[in-house]
C-alpha cells in the first residue's frame, strides 16, 4: 500500500514517501515521509488492521533525505503514545543512529513526561533498535526476507530493497538511477516499484534542477511527450503520482515480472 508518494514540494494532495508491505497480518514499512502514521490509519479504515499504529514496528529507510524521513519522529513516538509496547526496529544506512538519537534528544522532555506523569505509557515503546546496514540480506522472519541493494542516488548512501515472501517478490527502488545491481535484483520479481521523473516535468524546472534530477534520479525520456509533442505514458501502470504533475512530476512505475529490467 502506498502511504505517500510525494516529493519535497509541499503538495497537500501528496504525503511524504512511504510504502507498506503487509504479509500475513504484519506490516513492514519502507521509508517514513511526512504523514506516515496518519496515512497508515487510513489503511485501517479501509480494512487493513495490520496498519494500526500500535502494529507499526519495523521500518526500512532507503536513504536519509529529509522527505523520506520527516515522519520518523511520528513513527517513533505516536504509536507508542497509542500503546505500542515494543521498540521500533529501524533499518537504514550509516547515519540512521545519529538521526534517531537526535530525535530522542529533541523529544526528551515529552518522553519523560509521558513516562512519569499521569498519562498511561508503556515503558519501552518509545525506544528504537537501530540497524545500520550494508548491501545484502538485512532482515528475515517467518514471513519475509529483505535484501538491501546499493543504488545510485548522487552523493547519498542509498538502498533499494528486495522483499521476498512465500509466494511473491517485490523490489522497491527508492530514489535511484538505473544500475546493473538494481536490474539484477529485479530479475523474476513479481512487482517492481521504480521512481522516475517525467521528461515533461523536468523541462519545466530550472537548469540546476535539471542537472540535479539527472544526477540523482531517473529522468525518463519516454514519459511526458513523444516526438510530436503529444502526451505519453510508460507501458506499465503508475501510482497516483502520474495524476499529480503538480507534485513535482515524479512518478512510481510498476513493472510486471515479464519486463525483466528497470526503466
Amino acid at each position: 500500500m502506498f502511504l505517500g508518494t510525494g516529493t519535497p514540494l509541499p503538495d497537500p494532495d501528496r504525503s511524504g514517501p512511504a510504502t507498506a508491505v503487509v504479509v500475513d497480518g504484519a506490516a513492514y514499512l519502507f521509508d517514513a515521509g511526512a504523514g506516515v502514521v496518519r496515512r497508515a490509519s487510513l489503511g485501517v479504515r479501509k480494512g487493513i488492521g495490520a496498519l494500526n499504529s500500535v502494529n507499526l514496528k519495523t521500518v526500512f529507510l532507503t536513504h536519509l533525505h529529509s522527505d523520506h524521513t520527516l515522519g520518523l519522529p511520528d513513527l517513533m513516538l505516536t504509536p507508542w503514545t497509542m500503546g505500542r509496547t515494543e521498540p521500533l526496529e529501524v533499518y537504514g544506512p550509516v547515519g540512521t543512529r545519529a538521526m534517531t538519537d537526535g530525535i530522542q534528544k529533541a523529544w526528551a522532555l515529552d518522553i519523560d513526561r509521558r513516562l512519569h506523569d499521569l498519562q498511561p505509557a508503556t515503558p519501552r515503546g518509545w525506544d528504537v533498535n537501530v540497524h545500520e546496514i550494508q548491501g545484502g540480506e538485512v532482515f528475515r522472519d517467518e514471513r519475509v526476507t529483505v535484501t538491501a541493494i546499493p543504488v545510485l542516488h548522487g552523493a547519498w548512501e542509498a538502498f533499494a530493497y528486495r522483499i521476498r515472501t512465500r509466494d511473491k517478490t517485490i523490489v522497491l527502488s527508492g530514489d535511484a538511477r538505473p544500475s546493473p545491481a538494481l536490474a539484477q535484483a529485479c530479475q523474476k520479481c513479481d512487482l517492481l516499484i521504480f521512481e522516475v521523473y517525467t521528461m515533461g516535468s523536468t523541462e519545466k524546472v530550472t537548469q540546476p534542477w535539471r542537472e540535479y534530477r539527472r544526477a540523482y534520479h531517473h529522468v525518463d525520456e519516454g514519459v511526458g511527450r513523444n516526438r510530436r509533442g503529444q502526451p505519453t505514458r510508460p507501458a506499465g501502470p503508475l501510482s497516483p503520482r502520474e495524476s499529480g504533475m503538480r507534485s513535482g512530476g515524479r512518478q512510481l512505475r510498476h513493472v510486471g515480472k515479464r519486463s525483466g529490467s528497470v526503466g
